[in-house]
């Protein structure tokens, strides 16, 4: 009997002993309950709601960062959605991009025709000879060629047609191979937006269709009342050129005069992209400035809108740089 008892009087004091252990923790977790349910006891110091804190502050570091120098320097980069209208179409698009492909070529006495039908099926571009014009010049698609070669189709295409007169652009869907003399009749006409380049300026009043400033407003126009007076003297053919000076703010040819800004844009299309070929110095190409849209339109071959598009392109590169 005696350790019948004694064993019930143990099991009894460890049952006693749990029991007061679990209340002594309840004491002691009421106070984080009460923390968590109602926040800290004023007065503690909690360690892990100081460290969100700065996580949080390091988060709006970040992204106020990021807005600071990221997005800016985006907005730097960004470039013009829409250069040139109409939109190039889906074979002028894989047509450009060809043109940029990589090709290694080593033609010693080769035929042209059989050189260009090479780069054909290198760029998987379909191309067609206009053979009646090149039998009107005596252009002969058989006569040998030399030409060792690594870098981008276009220069390729550039090395072997330029020596013998010849030059290709994209039309119907084909690469049309035919002479100098008939690409430069192969005019196109695109709109080119060019606000942007003269933003900040104070376009000139235009008078679309060949109309020019009062010569009594010559002295806002940054002219003498002589020049204004000369200018009027000047044949129609050049009234188009002078209103689109005068739409970009320019003064007369080579700069502006009284402190006019330079006509800058206006020069660089006409005096370094193929001069001859505006019809102020009798060539084909023409062009008009529409204020209402701040656009260019410009009626040229297909090989001088390259050119032009380049131009601006740079233009617009430079002036990201100056304002960086």
């Amino acid at each position: 009997m005696l350790p019948s008892l004694g064993q019930s009087t143990s099991r009894t004091t460890r049952r006693t002993v749990l029991l007061l252990g679990a209340l002594g923790a309840a004491a002691l977790a009421l106070p984080t309950m009460k923390w968590v349910t109602q926040g800290p006891i004023p007065g503690s110091v909690v360690l892990i709601a100081g460290d969100v804190e700065a996580s949080d502050r390091n988060l709006e570091t970040a992204v106020d960062r990021r807005d600071k120098s990221g997005t800016k320097a985006k907005r730097r980069d960004v470039a013009v959605d829409v250069e040139y209208l109409p939109r190039p179409s889906k074979f002028e698009e894989e047509f450009l991009a060809a043109l940029e492909k990589p090709v290694t070529v080593e033609f010693m006495e080769l035929g042209l025709e059989d050189c260009l039908m090479f780069l054909h099926e290198a760029a998987k571009i379909p191309i067609w000879f206009d053979k009646v014009s090149l039998t009107e010049e005596g252009v002969a698609l058989d006569q040998p060629v030399m030409l060792k070669f690594q870098g981008r189709l276009e220069s390729a295409l550039h090395l072997l047609l330029n020596p013998v007169q010849l030059a290709f652009f994209p039309e119907n869907d084909v690469m049309v191979i035919t002479t100098a003399t008939k690409a430069g009749e192969n005019l196109i006409t695109r709109t080119y937006p060019v606000r942007d380049l003269f933003q900040g300026r104070n376009p000139r009043n235009t008078q679309m269709g060949g109309g020019m400033a009062p010569a009594n407003q010559a002295g806002d126009k940054g002219q003498t009342p002589s020049d204004a007076s000369s200018a009027e003297k000047k044949p129609a053919a050049g009234a188009a050129q002078q209103v689109l000076k005068q739409g970009f703010g320019g003064g007369g040819m080579g700069g502006g005069r009284g402190g006019a800004p330079p006509n800058d844009l206006v020069e660089a299309l006409t005096t370094t992209i193929e001069p001859d070929s505006w019809e102020d110095l009798s060539g084909p190409g023409s062009f008009t400035f529409v204020k209402e849209t701040g656009s260019l339109v410009i009626r040229q071959t297909w090989a001088i809108h390259r050119k032009i598009l380049q131009l601006l392109r740079d233009l617009r590169q430079a002036r990201q740089i100056g304002k960086s």
